[in-house]
């Protein structure tokens, strides 16, 4: 895999994750059943999703 498609996909998981935080957010405050649970989770993955993205393009900037 080209590191740019890596990088394709990682910018849309974090898209993907971002979303769905937003909509989280917006069920919080209806006050809907497991929605900070979701919150919690998906802050997690979000926090992954960074982190895996770094190791990405630090890869990027050492083969460069």
């Amino acid at each position: 895999m080209r590191i740019e498609d890596g990088m394709g996909a990682a910018f849309r998981r974090w898209q993907e994750l971002t979303d769905a935080y937003a909509r989280n957010i917006e069920a919080m405050s209806r006050n809907e059943p497991g929605a900070a649970a979701e919150l919690e989770r998906l802050a997690k993955d979000i926090e992954k999703c960074q982190t895996d993205f770094l190791d990405l393009t630090a890869g990027r900037r050492r083969n460069h």
